[in-house]
């Protein structure tokens, strides 16, 4: 895969065509997670406050610089876009982020006009994607020291994109079904019971096929 992927969805990884890039600073991932998913540029103020809430802020923004630094060196120009006062994600980059693909994916499939959701062939490819895309939480096993504000939002978002992955799951699972695919609707259900065994629903849906 050409161009700088970034895997969130599981634990963090990323690459340049297809091969690993090595990030050192855990609050470098961190930063780059953090923009990345935000979708806006933010306040250098409001992102030293975010990862380095304990220190002063002249060591808070040096800390930022050199967090900035260490993405830039590995990713390459063009990725990320700083200015005086704000660091963002470049709107020109060739960034591709697994966790936004697999939004993508899901708007596409809710978005898209058709008699019967179950027999379109175009989102049961879309479902069949998302799936695979969905590796497991939000930044799994990833934590950053003295930041309960990034923690509080790494969770967050983690639980928004469990329960987007529990509807891919359970929309795959009736797909699959209904194409006559029984042992892809029975994998696609145990990974929806997979998020939350003690969800009945999803039992119950495992328990149809």
């Amino acid at each position: 895969m050409a161009g700088i992927h970034v895997f969130l969805l599981g634990a963090p990884r990323i690459e340049r065509d297809g091969a690993p890039l090595k990030l050192d600073r855990q609050k470098a991932v961190a930063l780059l997670a953090y923009l990345a998913l935000s979708g806006q540029p933010h306040q250098r103020e409001t992102l030293a406050a975010l990862l380095w809430p304990e220190n002063p802020a002249p060591d808070a923004y040096a800390y930022l610089r050199r967090a900035l630094w260490a993405l830039n060196n590995a990713l390459g120009p063009h990725i990320l876009e700083a200015s005086r006062n704000t660091i963002g994600i470049a709107p020109t980059s060739n960034l591709w982020v697994d966790a936004l693909e697999f939004r993508a994916l899901l708007a596409a499939c809710r978005a898209h006009a058709h008699a019967s959701f179950d027999r379109c062939p175009e989102c049961r490819a879309r479902l069949h994607e998302a799936a695979t895309l969905y590796r497991g939480d939000l930044l799994a096993g990833f934590s950053v020291r003295g930041s309960a504000e990034f923690d509080e939002w790494q969770i967050a978002q983690a639980e928004t994109l469990r329960q987007e992955a529990a509807a891919v799951f359970e929309q795959l699972a009736r797909c699959e079904n209904a194409q006559g695919a029984p042992d892809s609707a029975i994998a696609a259900a145990r990974r929806w019971v997979a998020l939350d065994p003690l969800h009945e629903p999803a039992q119950r849906l495992l328990m149809e096929f």
